[in-house]
């Protein structure tokens, strides 16, 4: 920020900056170009209560970036050559764009429910930013999986098809003692009205295991949803006091042994279930995004597809990919990944990439002002 410039002294920041919020922006080095992927924050703070997260607490309520702000910063490092964007948020999908606070009063839609505006900026994007090749978000909250949000997905071909959707518990009781403000039926529902949206939909989620209170029976609970939406991945997480949370009101009663068992069971089931789909996938032919060279082997380079597979591929020139969308079959899954070769079609429509050093696979981050 310009108020910290040499040689003013440092400045530490004792409130939340809640009349003139200031947010992190990825900008392209110019020296080394843009890397594929970039990260664009269009919110921060959180306005959920979860029992267990400390979020309110630590990082303090929401405050939107103007909708203004965000395509532009889009637009620019698109035109540096960023393929991929992906939108940050800790509940991404409440977001309220500033600017229609003060715009003229406007006559309402009474087809339009939705509390949040995020899908508004999801269609501005794909208006405005034509060049983009591909949308993500993370992390949005079950409560706000809205009408317009799914209309969205229908709609807009540059929204990835997957979506990370945390769901903690398939336990009601559970939901209920961590304040998530939705039920598993209501989850399982919108997420079917996701796929039925957009066709080939993949998701994945967060879990937290050992929650206050938790039996067997709600912890079977969380297993039969997990089956039941076919996540095609999962983050787990054992449950662990915070301070400041209104879980410390209750009693963390599940013996560490009890945690450590669950989530075992629980990876087991989402290895199993990655597995299938992973396995399903060799035959078929993919549009694989790379992103950089591959952790692998040599001579090859490392990308995913739109539902998030990461998928390696060969590429005796090097980092000569990085940056494109190929057309790859895949030939080979491997326990969290795939391996695919590039197709003939896609051999032949490759151009040569100009000399220079490698793209780097993401963007440094800035503070800078509004």
């Amino acid at each position: 920020m310009r108020r910290t410039a040499a040689p003013a002294p440092p400045i530490a920041r004792t409130v939340f900056d809640i009349d003139e919020p200031t947010f992190l922006r990825a900008r392209p080095d110019p020296r080394r170009g843009a890397a594929p992927t970039a990260f664009v924050t269009v919110m921060k703070g959180c306005d959920e209560r979860c029992s267990f997260c400390i979020v309110p607490h630590t990082r303090g309520p929401e405050r939107y970036r103007p909708s203004t702000e965000i395509v532009d910063e889009i637009r620019r490092l698109v035109a540096a050559g960023v393929r991929e964007v992906t939108l940050l948020g800790q509940t991404v999908n409440s977001y309220r764009d500033p600017l229609q606070a003060l715009a003229p009063a406007l006559e309402s839609d009474p087809c339009d429910s939705d509390e949040s505006e995020f899908a508004a900026l999801l269609r501005r994007i794909a208006e405005e930013v034509p060049d983009l090749a591909r949308l993500r978000y993370t992390s949005p909250h079950p409560r706000h999986v809205t009408p317009s949000l799914i209309a969205a997905h229908r709609d807009l071909d540059v929204l990835a098809r997957h979506v990370h959707l945390p769901v903690q518990s398939g336990s009601n009781r559970m939901l209920k003692r961590m304040i998530r403000r939705y039920t598993k039926e209501e989850y399982v529902e919108r997420a079917a009205h996701l796929r039925a949206a957009r066709p080939g939909l993949t998701l994945s989620t967060d879990i937290i295991v050992g929650f206050c209170g938790e039996t067997d029976d709600d912890f079977q609970e969380t297993l039969d949803l997990v089956r039941a939406v076919g996540f095609a991945g999962l983050f787990g997480f054992k449950y662990s006091r915070r301070p400041y949370t209104p879980a410390q009101k209750l009693a963390d009663d599940v013996p560490e042994k009890t945690k450590s068992a669950r989530l075992g069971a629980l990876f087991a089931l989402a290895e199993e279930l990655q597995r299938t789909k992973l396995e399903a996938l060799v035959g078929s032919t993919e549009q694989v995004l790379v992103e950089g060279e591959s952790k692998a082997g040599s001579n090859k380079v490392t990308g995913r597809t739109e539902r998030n597979e990461i998928v390696h591929i060969a590429d005796e020139d090097g980092t000569s990919l990085v940056g494109e969308i190929v057309e790859v079959k895949i030939v080979r899954s491997f326990k969290h990944s795939l391996e695919g070769e590039i197709t003939p079609r896609s051999q032949a429509s490759r151009k040569p990439r100009p000399a220079g050093p490698a793209r780097r696979r993401t963007l440094p981050l800035v503070a800078t002002e509004p």
